[in-house]
């Protein structure tokens, strides 16, 4: 025999179930909750993968120079140390930011790279020379 109520549904003759079956005040909370929760991973995760998708900034070479001057007007740059770097990847300017060119007496090698113990030569004047990084754009010191 089944008991009807009310709204035509089935009772539940235990009472120990009936709470459960008609009690739906706390399912607004846990749905609440959850929303919140969702929101806050998705909003992490998008800033997680707009910081990450960032390409670090390149780094500029790190070398050791000597300058030298020479009795006609011009001056060697030796490499002394640090890493070897592309002739090509370097501009020489003075301390008016104009372009020196590069002597065709240095020694640099055939595939264009400054390495250790080879000199640049450079016609600059009576001024001061500053090798810049074109990549980075940063000053080599």
């Amino acid at each position: 025999m089944s008991l009807k109520n009310k709204n035509n549904f089935d009772e539940v003759p235990s009472k120990k179930y009936s709470g459960l079956v008609h009690n739906e005040n706390a399912v607004s909370d846990v749905v609440g909750t959850l929303l919140m929760v969702t929101i806050t991973v998705i909003m992490a995760s998008l800033v997680t993968v707009s910081i990450f998708s960032i390409d670090p900034p390149s780094d500029v070479p790190q070398i050791n120079y000597k300058i030298i001057e020479n009795t006609h007007n011009s001056v060697d740059i030796i490499h002394m140390g640090g890493e070897p770097v592309e002739v090509s990847e370097l501009l020489f300017v003075d301390s008016a930011g104009e372009k020196i060119d590069i002597d065709e007496n240095s020694e640099i090698s055939d595939d264009d790279i400054w390495r250790i113990g080879t000199k640049i030569t450079l016609d600059p004047g009576d001024k001061r020379i500053n090798i810049i990084h074109k990549p980075t754009q940063q000053l080599i010191r």
